[in-house]
């Protein structure tokens, strides 16, 4: 849940995950820089995405991309659901 609130944040993201996971496929399409660090990276390959990360922070937000604008904004959802229940009571 809190990955949603960071990518509106535009901030630049650290993320420990397990190599594609659903967390690291929504980064790649989410428009907000990123970096992941994988659990069978060792120490060296740690500190190389760790310094990537720390070059992205510049304090400048960015806007999420219109794909995670379209996927997970909450009025949109509601609409879609709103939809859904209606067909169901005719």
């Amino acid at each position: 849940g809190k990955l949603f609130e960071y990518l509106r944040m535009g901030r630049p993201i650290l993320a420990y995950v397990v190599r594609d996971s659903p967390v690291e496929r929504i980064l790649q399409q989410a428009g907000v820089p990123f970096e992941c660090i994988y659990p069978e990276h060792g120490a060296e390959e740690m500190d190389r995405r760790l310094l990537s990360f720390i070059a992205k922070l510049n304090g400048v937000p960015v806007r999420h991309s219109q794909w995670f604008e379209d996927t997970f904004e909450a009025s949109r959802q509601a609409g879609t659901l709103d939809v859904l229940i209606r067909s169901l009571t005719g």
